[in-house]
């Protein structure tokens, strides 16, 4: 399993965690911490470029 594939993984089995606490009204701040400020930024060094720029213009 790749980098990508293990970063993938683990915010998939955290957005799991925040679905299964009744929502993000509900999860567990920590968690919802880790999403925002861990995860993501992850993710974002796997995308290319182009698909970057993309994130940039939809936020």
């Amino acid at each position: 399993m790749d980098a990508l594939q293990l970063d993938l993984a683990t915010i998939v089995g955290r957005l799991q965690q925040v679905q299964d606490e009744g929502g993000w009204e509900h999860a567990d701040s920590i968690v919802l911490d880790r999403i925002l400020t861990c995860d993501l930024p992850r993710l974002r060094e796997h995308l290319t470029a182009e698909s970057a720029a993309l994130v940039a213009a939809s936020s």
